[in-house]
């Protein structure tokens, strides 16, 4: 599957929080996200990108300070390829993989074609991340349907690569936030960590959780 180009741009000089969503959930949950962070965290920027955004979207960020966005708009006869080559391949390499599969077979095609795209979004807006972050620069990216409700900082010291959140209950770590530090360990992971999501997505790799396997990094 190829990925379209980049559109927009991104007005963030200093700490900035990162989310992304389709037109619907930025109806849903993006909107609130914004004014939850410039309500509770006035000083931090909110930088959305958006996949098939309508123009009355791409205006609501243009008239709020502080906040930017990009956006793209997507083939989505490519996502009924995906789906084809998921309801058709024969070989696995993991587990979750073979579940992808399964669920395909389980709940039909309009299911699978709907997961495919949420993986998509999940998968691409480190990619997206990746090409709008500056070196140096802080940013928090978290889930659009996250919430900010009281100020925070952000300044750690001293300073690992990045940050994952961590599941109280097992221990797992998941992309649902993510505290990337802007230092060249950080710079780093992401530019591997989105080359390794591209070089997937290319070959049509979009399965739920594909994230967990994209590079070792990610593992640890």
């Amino acid at each position: 599957m190829d990925i379209t180009t980049i559109q927009g741009n991104i007005n963030q000089e200093g700490f900035f929080i990162f989310a992304a969503a389709d037109s619907k959930y930025f109806d849903d949950y993006a909107k609130p996200l914004i004014n939850s962070v410039l309500a509770n965290t006035p000083n931090y920027g909110v930088h959305i990108h958006i996949y098939d955004p309508r123009p009355d979207q791409l205006e609501y960020c243009n008239t709020k300070q502080k906040v930017s966005c990009t956006y793209e708009y997507l083939d989505h006869t490519q996502f009924e390829l995906v789906t084809d080559y998921w309801l058709t391949r024969t070989s696995f390499s993991n587990e979750r993989q073979r579940q992808m599969y399964k669920k395909g077979k389980g709940n039909g095609r309009e299911f699978l074609l709907d997961l495919i795209k949420k993986t998509y979004y999940a998968c691409t807006r480190f990619i997206r991340l990746n090409e709008i972050l500056q070196p140096g620069q802080n940013c928090l990216a978290i889930d659009v349907d996250g919430l900010v409700r009281k100020p925070f900082s952000y300044k750690l010291n001293p300073p690992a690569d990045f940050y994952l959140y961590e599941k109280p209950k097992d221990g797992t770590h998941l992309a649902g936030a993510l505290l990337f530090t802007g230092n060249e360990g950080s710079v780093k992971f992401l530019n591997e960590y989105a080359a390794e999501i591209k070089l997937n997505i290319k070959q049509n790799e979009l399965y739920w959780f594909c994230l967990l396997y994209t590079s070792d990094a990610a593992d640890e």
